[in-house]
């Protein structure tokens, strides 16, 4: 277990820095409007991917160990390949629709969405089987170099043509097709077996039982991940778009490899821990080992993020959009909800009871739509906004644990969670109040970006050490 955590971790740490070098280079040479632009591409791509694709890929990644044992996996996802397809023409004709006054190089940006689409949905699909069939340094390697290569392709268009959002994704294009090729090569071992019958990935009762209602759960996901962002630059505009996004951006990224390292780590433990669906109560001893392992985590981790905030922005972007800190206070709270929501989540996906997942999300959006609404309606500054976001996030989640407990009846080890969201309180206290303004220089925010850090990992180790949550998932095998 140690060998493998070490791995990943070594893995996250490369793909960690890439991503992070990508936000100071975009920042640095895209200008807010541009950068804004570059949001609203993003805005459909994440659409897209939550409300057409993420629904079958859920589906996919509960089954994976069960058609595999089958001999069934590899012919069903061959028969993915259409839908993906037209996946990618819906993204482009949505550009053509709603973004033909609103983007510079209409038909370059369109192209291009329609490219990022086609690989990131492909690349999403094949590179994630290499770790659920057990295969974590294949999955590792071409992890690694999907992000490496797509930031370098990013960084030459941008430098060596123009800063524009559509040689940002042609650049991203890159990295997401050889690690797609790479993945579909290093699965070849296991297709030996695969029968050679044609097999569709899901049957017309699975849609509308499980897909269809994770469709419209995630049209409300995705309204309150991205999807509101379209109201901010018709209220507020392009530029002030950008440096909304930034904030949450940054956000985003370092929550994205917590999640990463996490999921990697134990979603093929939970999910073979929780494959025979109708033992119940081994349902529950997965989903509880789950929870209870990680949301304290998350919350921990939330607080350290807000500690090191300006020491964090000081690195990662460009001085023209240091304001937008003001955004990422917010993001980082937010983004911990989202997190949190998304494990309580996975009671849906083994029960496949996803039509119980459109109440929370649906309230969710809904409060967020009324909040964007007013708020621009009367001209509220932004900024107080972004503040409200993480209050209507935190009903959110309580109310998602409601309706997940319906599902699953997991239990909560609520003494942690109570520790960890004493130490967010604490943090937030001292950052409103106490924290004092002083003049950044790298070799100070690094010397205390590196503190926090150590100290966090001891504190992380020690956790995990003594988790008996964690001992009981890790019991699984995978294969």
């Amino acid at each position: 277990m140690k060998n493998e955590l070490a791995l990943i971790i070594l893995g996250r740490v490369i793909v960690a820095f890439t991503g992070l070098v990508s936000l100071r280079i975009m920042t640095h040479f895209m200008q807010p409007e541009k950068y804004g632009e570059l949001s609203l591409l993003i805005v459909i791509q994440s659409m897209c991917g939550l409300i057409l694709v993420n629904p079958v890929g859920q589906y996919l990644n509960v089954n994976t160990h069960k058609w595999y044992d089958q001999g069934s996996l590899f012919s069903r996802i061959r028969s993915y390949r259409v839908y993906l397809f037209s996946v990618s023409l819906i993204s482009a004709g949505l550009v053509l629709l709603l973004f033909s006054e609103k983007v510079e190089d209409l038909f370059f940006s369109t192209l291009s969405l329609f490219l990022i689409v086609w690989t990131t949905n492909w690349n999403s699909t094949l590179v994630p089987l290499l770790n659920m069939l057990g295969e974590r340094v294949k999955y590792l390697i071409w992890s690694v170099l999907t992000v490496v290569l797509g930031v370098s392709g990013s960084i030459f268009f941008i430098i060596y043509f123009s800063p524009t959002p559509s040689n940002w994704l042609f650049g991203q294009v890159i990295g997401m097709t050889i690690g797609m090729l790479g993945a579909k090569y290093s699965l070849r071992k296991f297709t030996l077996t695969a029968k050679k019958e044609k097999k569709s990935i899901i049957t017309r009762k699975i849609f509308l039982s499980f897909c269809l209602p994770l469709s419209i759960a995630t049209l409300f996901m995705w309204f309150t991940q991205s999807g509101y962002r379209l109201l901010i630059e018709h209220y507020w505009g392009v530029t002030t778009l950008a440096f909304f996004v930034v904030g949450f951006q940054v956000a985003g990224a370092l929550w994205a490899i917590i999640e990463n390292i996490a999921m990697q780590f134990l979603h093929p433990y939970y999910f073979r821990a929780s494959s025979d669906v109708d033992n119940d109560i081994k349902l529950q001893a997965a989903l509880s080992d789950f929870v209870n392992v990680l949301i304290p985590l998350y919350i921990f981790l939330g607080g350290v993020m807000l500690l090191g905030a300006k020491h964090i922005f000081y690195f990662l972007v460009d001085e023209k959009y240091y304001t937008a800190i003001n955004f990422f206070y917010a993001a980082v709270i937010v983004e911990l909800v989202r997190a949190s929501a998304y494990i309580l989540t996975h009671a849906v996906h083994v029960k496949r009871k996803t039509i119980m997942l459109i109440w929370p999300y649906c309230l969710y959006a809904t409060s967020l739509l009324i909040s964007v609404v007013i708020s621009g309606y009367f001209k509220i500054n932004v900024e107080y906004f972004a503040y409200i976001v993480p209050f209507i996030a935190v009903f959110f989640v309580l109310f998602m644990n409601f309706c997940m407990k319906k599902i699953i009846p997991y239990y909560v080890f609520w003494r942690m969670i109570y520790f960890s969201v004493m130490f967010l309180f604490t943090v937030i206290t001292y950052i409103h109040f106490f924290e004092i303004d002083f003049t950044l220089t790298l070799a100070s925010s690094f010397l205390y970006l590196l503190f926090l850090g150590l100290i966090t990992l001891v504190l992380i180790y020690l956790y995990l050490k003594k988790s008996s949550a964690l001992k009981r998932l890790v019991a699984e095998n995978i294969v």
